[in-house]
């Protein structure tokens, strides 16, 4: 068993933390953050936010992690002073990871993007008349994150302004079982938590996203796509599939970036937040 069983992990584990960089266990935000959490239906949702207080006139940002992963994949950005002196800073703990009901999987992404929809109303809510006032909000997406995040801009337009997708697993025709997803699927008392609950969600994905395609064109928010040319876990013909996909898509393709983009190349995905910024204008309307 040791010879067969702990080659075999160690190659799964690398697998499949590549898509996030890392576990997601609760981690306590340093005192900068504030915390916060939401019911959706029978799950709780919870996230970490910065930065400026909600208004009629703050823009949004709202992150949202691979698979496995947790808020932490954003601490960088959430943790910018110069990005929480110009927006609302919201990074979620998708549902399984985290603080949202670590170990129990959710492979809807229907769920998904209604659980991360809640948190970005609920942080947003104080001090407004209704809690949905029409502030600009951009959603961001790394790898799982991008057809969540897209998901959600199908469902609920109303929330979107506009969306950056990053490394985003969204083509259903190149969503391909790896050998060592199959093999997890047969051993999920060896595999750690959250590897295990991102193999959950990530075995039906393909089902997933043959629905999303369908409605892909419904979403008239613009958006931008980063996508490294040297990604060997999400292909880069993601980035042309969702060119050919979105009405409204601008595709920024890194020749030299892998799939770690937020922690390898945070400078290009630090560009995109503050342009969308300067686009949206101190007067918080964003600009169509």
């Amino acid at each position: 068993m040791k010879k067969l069983g702990i080659p075999a992990l160690s190659l799964v584990g690398l697998g499949l933390l590549a898509c996030a960089g890392q576990d997601s266990p609760r981690i306590e935000p340093e005192s900068s953050l504030r915390t916060g959490n939401a019911r959706v239906g029978d799950r709780t949702v919870a996230w970490v936010e910065s930065g400026l207080e909600p208004g009629p006139s703050v823009p949004t940002i709202v992150f949202v992690h691979g698979s496995p992963g947790s808020w932490t994949a954003w601490r960088r950005f959430v943790s910018d002073p110069q990005l929480q002196d110009r927006a609302r800073l919201v990074a979620v703990d998708r549902l399984g990871f985290g603080g949202s009901g670590r170990g129990i999987p959710e492979p809807s992404l229907l769920l998904q993007a209604e659980a991360v929809a809640a948190a970005a109303v609920k942080s947003s809510a104080e001090g407004t008349r209704d809690g949905r006032s029409r502030r600009p909000v951009l959603w961001v997406g790394h790898s799982y994150g991008g057809p969540v995040i897209c998901r959600l801009a199908v469902d609920r337009p109303d929330l979107v302004d506009a969306l950056l997708l990053i490394a985003a697993s969204v083509d259903p025709a190149l969503e391909k079982l790896r050998w060592y997803n199959r093999l997890a699927a047969h051993i999920p008392w060896l595999i750690p938590k959250d590897l295990e609950t991102s193999n959950l969600e990530i075995l039906p994905l393909k089902d997933e996203l043959e629905k999303l395609a369908t409605r892909l064109s419904e979403i008239r928010a613009p958006a931008v796509v980063i996508q490294g040319l040297k990604d060997r876990l999400v292909p880069a013909d993601n980035a042309d599939f969702l060119q050919r996909s979105l009405s409204r898509v601008e595709v920024r393709k890194l020749p030299d970036a892998g799939h770690l983009i937020p922690w390898r190349r945070p400078e290009v995905v630090d560009r995109a937040l503050r342009q969308w910024l300067d686009e949206v204008g101190v007067d918080g309307e964003a600009q169509r």
